[in-house]
């Protein structure tokens, strides 16, 4: 399981399970209303990270760079369905650039870009 900067998915080993488990087309199919995005958008420093999860589930949202390193970790707890969460980050020390907010949920992961421009 990974992203890439376009905000594209990618699955990573995934197998169909015998067992009943998420296979391959389970995830591909998922109909979510899971939603993430940040304001402002470029920001000079203060920024928000606004999601909603469609189901009650463990959520962790983080800011990395790009060159993948974890900046901080926002929100790391269950996240209560159709509930709007707002994730105060201050990147006033960050150098000026392309960021990643990434939302991970039970069988999803959301990216969404933010430039740091002061």
């Amino acid at each position: 399981d990974g992203f890439d900067v376009d905000g594209i998915v990618a699955l990573h080993n995934c197998e169909e399970s015998a067992d009943g488990g998420e296979g391959v087309e389970d995830l591909l199919s998922v109909d979510s209303q899971n939603q993430l995005t940040s304001f402002p958008n470029p920001t000079d420093g203060p920024s928000q990270a606004i999601f909603v999860t469609a189901k009650t589930t463990r959520t962790v949202v983080d800011v990395f760079d790009m060159n993948g390193r974890l900046v901080e970790t926002l929100f790391n707890q269950v996240a209560e369905a159709g509930v709007e969460y707002r994730l105060d980050f201050n990147g006033t020390n960050l150098p000026n650039g392309v960021y990643i907010y990434r939302m991970t949920t039970g069988g999803e992961v959301i990216i969404d870009k933010f430039i740091m421009s002061k």
